[in-house]
């Protein structure tokens, strides 16, 4: 899925177009290869999952993907030291520098839709002339499909050169499944523009399994095309 990835979203619609057209028009088989998840499913009706060179699951696309996901499960990530190579795209000024992220969460495998995301962020403050900033993060799916955004009021910096950002998510309301979190910040103000500090990908990963997170009621069935969201602060009136 190299050739995706680079192209913007009109070569993307074009490429996946005329790979369809291949494997349908023209009856050839198309080998596609990716950790995209949603590309995985709008394009293909079998899949096979490779495990260190080795095939660990075959059958139709979804019951891939589902084998996909839950095989991730044990891959979440908790702490991080942050590096260059693996967390960051591009340049920028480092004003403000992620140096370490952690999930304060007690068993980051097994998180509950009701349950607060708790997480700390190490932060370098190499320009001493920033007194403020904002902080943003972005939870994205197995599909790699952003599923919520944070976007922080101006917070105001320690004055010293090494500070922890403290974040609690009290009702994200995700369900079921693994989720990617990255971070930003930065300065935001629509009036003023956008100026980032540091962008970080890849940096935190969890599982949501549990509907309730005391009684540890678990999800009988949720299809993945109900969303990665359970709204639950409504009002019902029958008449």
């Amino acid at each position: 899925d190299e050739v995706l990835a680079v192209g913007d979203a009109e070569f993307q619609k074009k490429a996946i177009g005329k790979m369809q057209d291949v494997s349908r028009g023209e009856g050839r088989t198309v080998l596609f290869v990716s950790h995209n998840m949603g590309a995985v499913r709008n394009l293909c009706k079998t899949g096979i999952v490779l495990n260190q060179g080795q095939v660990a699951f075959s059958g139709s696309a979804e019951e891939a993907i589902g084998f996909y996901t839950d095989s991730n499960v044990h891959n979440c990530t908790r702490k991080v030291l942050i590096n260059d190579r693996d967390h960051r795209d591009c340049i920028l000024p480092k004003d403000l520098e992620f140096i370490e992220a952690e999930m304060l969460n007690e068993d980051i495998e097994h998180l509950a839709t009701d349950e607060p995301l708790k997480l700390r962020l190490k932060i370098k403050k190499n320009n001493p002339s920033i007194n403020e900033f904002n902080f943003g993060l972005h939870i994205t799916n197995m599909s790699d499909v952003c599923v919520g955004t944070i976007v922080s009021p101006s917070i105001r910096c320690p004055q010293k050169s090494e500070f922890d950002l403290f974040c609690t998510i009290n009702s994200h309301n995700l369900v079921k499944g693994n989720y990617h979190i990255r971070f930003n910040a930065g300065i935001k103000d629509v009036s003023l523009g956008i100026r980032d500090f540091d962008v970080l990908k890849n940096v935190l990963s969890f599982s949501i399994e549990y509907l309730n997170g005391l009684e540890k009621s678990s999800y009988s069935v949720w299809h993945p095309n109900w969303g990665n969201h359970l709204l639950s602060d409504c009002t019902y009136i029958a008449n």
